[in-house]
């Protein structure tokens, strides 16, 4: 009956959690199919970095170039996505693949600091995440 049981987030998706998927299943990628990967399966790997009780996501892409994280193997660009190619809220299913591999706290933590401080893409980044937990 604690502060735990009302937060805005989703009990079945933790942060740091590891979904595969294709860079094609983006809002706003205009079906882009990475070159060499056309007939190959769901390769782009993303972070789920924050969520709503509706397990709606908000992700950032895990790339081979870009921030590295501590620890880890992949690295990242400071990037939130929460929408998937038809508009919709990005959700585990057959798009959006978790295999239960997760990332470390710390890593999700340095992820969205990055994420939501840096002054190219923090503001977008925020609204994204706002409009998606419904804030105003």
């Amino acid at each position: 009956m604690g502060k735990k049981e009302n937060r805005n987030v989703s009990k079945k998706i933790s942060n740091g959690t590891i979904i595969h998927t294709r860079d094609e299943y983006f809002f706003g990628s205009k079906n882009y199919r990475k070159p060499g990967y056309k007939n190959k399966g769901n390769y782009r790997k993303v972070s789920v970095v924050d969520s709503n009780r509706n397990d709606d996501l908000a992700v950032v892409k895990l790339t081979t170039r870009g921030k590295s994280l501590p620890g880890e193997k992949s690295t990242y660009k400071p990037f939130v996505e929460t929408l998937d190619d038809d508009g919709k809220p990005i959700r585990i299913g057959s798009k959006f693949i978790s295999r239960g591999v997760r990332i470390s706290a710390q890593a999700v933590s340095i992820i969205k600091k990055d994420s939501f401080k840096d002054s190219k893409t923090r503001k977008v980044n925020r609204r994204k995440v706002r409009d998606m937990k419904g804030r105003k």
